[in-house]
């Protein structure tokens, strides 16, 4: 329980901020469970997720384990 609530105060210190994580781990979750697939987005991972896709925390959401994470930067040409 140590862990949730330390992601709990660390993340999030408003109820939208609450809102937007559940939204977030719900969504990744249904998509999860349907295919093994990877994430390509250009940011960091949300940190809740990493800790619910290790099993960080008892009672996480099935599914996450089946999402890869793959954080990808686009570079500039300088012309």
């Amino acid at each position: 329980m140590a862990a949730s609530t330390h992601y709990r105060i660390k993340i999030c210190q408003s109820p939208q901020c609450r809102d937007f994580l559940i939204e977030e781990v719900v969504v990744h979750t249904l998509m999860a469970r349907e295919i093994r697939a990877a994430k390509l987005y250009p940011a960091k991972q949300l940190e809740i997720l990493k800790v619910f896709r290790k099993r960080l925390i008892e009672d996480v959401p099935v599914g996450l384990d089946n999402e890869d994470y793959i954080r990808f930067t686009f570079l500039r040409a300088k012309i």
